[in-house]
């Protein structure tokens, strides 16, 4: 009889041993698990992402949206930049947990987090995929500062073999997420060139104005006298294959309006007019854009205009900059596209 009770005393003493050992060795897998997804920043597959939204404290709101395979949008308005977005994406595809918050700073990194840090939340159709703060970086530059929404602990994190910090691919400024190009077309997608110099100051002169018209393969030139002649076939070829990806260095989005308006009101430097078969139209107005201070000639005198660069307006809307080197090979004469015999 005592030796029935001593062996049931001993299986149920068992029995509580292996629930015990399966009990913390479940919770202590869930709580490696649990702590994986704190510092869990990374999207392997960007494929699936169709959103993206930055925001910050500014506040500023920045709404990536993906069109297709090949288009994405700013804030439903506008086409984004490729080049921006795929850092973006790689960066969500390849960013890992570099190391934890050192005790001293820890402090000092979470309030800087809550006052500064920029919101991102990544979408897969209608579901928050990823959700963390972007703060700044450590004083050694390498990697930046981050924190999952829901967790109350921050982490470096950093892309593998990159040696800098990854906050400044994370912007909210809508300009900078613009596409900046003026026209992107082939020859047959145009109907027609017009070029007017419409300053004396300007190098190129007003009878040096043209437009170019393509129809049915066929070149025609039109100067200011209003005649018009055939035009040299390969050189309006060549010149009508410079719209293709046509772009400008940037958006002049802090200036003053009344210092925009005054610049728009000086004579107009030349008009460009490009229309698509399609009938849609892109027009671009150019004027002089001062020298910086201390800037001289070849003479050592000192420049009034900017040798590299011109504000434009391009379709009466957007405020720019264009570069020299980019539109010269726009900015030719009409005898450009006079046929020899």
């Amino acid at each position: 009889m005592r030796t029935n009770k001593k062996f049931i005393l001993i299986f149920i003493i068992s029995l509580l041993l292996l629930a015990a050992i399966f009990y913390f060795s479940d919770n202590k897998d869930s709580s490696l698990a649990d702590r994986k997804l704190l510092f869990n920043f990374q999207v392997p597959d960007t494929a699936l992402v169709t959103k993206i939204v930055l925001s910050d404290k500014t506040p500023s709101v920045a709404v990536l949206t993906k069109k297709d395979n090949r288009t994405w949008v700013i804030n439903e308005s506008y086409i984004a930049r490729k080049n921006p977005v795929n850092i973006l994406l790689s960066t969500i595809a390849s960013m890992k947990m570099k190391n934890f918050v050192p005790k001293s700073a820890e402090q000092n990194v979470l309030k800087n987090l809550s006052a500064s840090a920029t919101e991102v939340k990544i979408y897969e159709g209608e579901k928050i995929i990823k959700h963390f703060y972007v703060g700044n970086e450590p004083k050694n530059l390498l990697g930046t500062y981050m924190m999952l929404n829901g967790s109350s602990a921050a982490f470096v994190v950093h892309i593998p073999g990159f040696n800098g910090f990854l906050s400044s691919r994370f912007f909210t400024d809508e300009f900078l997420w613009r596409d900046r190009t003026f026209c992107n077309l082939n020859n047959n997608d145009i109907e027609s060139v017009e070029l007017q110099y419409k300053s004396e100051i300007f190098y190129k002169k007003f009878n040096e104005s043209f437009k170019l018209l393509l129809k049915k393969d066929k070149y025609s030139l039109i100067p200011n006298t209003g005649n018009q002649f055939v035009a040299d076939k390969r050189n309006a070829k060549l010149y009508l294959s410079f719209f293709e990806n046509l772009q400008f260095e940037a958006y002049v989005n802090d200036m003053k309006q009344s210092v925009i308006d005054s610049i728009i009101q000086t004579p107009i430097l030349f008009e460009l007019l490009v229309k698509e078969k399609s009938g849609q139209e892109h027009r671009l107005q150019a004027f002089y854009k001062k020298a910086k201070k201390g800037k001289l000639d070849n003479e050592g005198n000192p420049l009034k205009h900017d040798i590299d660069a011109f504000f434009a307006l391009i379709n009466k809307e957007d405020f720019v900059i264009i570069q020299h080197y980019i539109f010269d090979k726009i900015l030719v004469s009409k005898d450009n596209f006079l046929a020899h015999n």
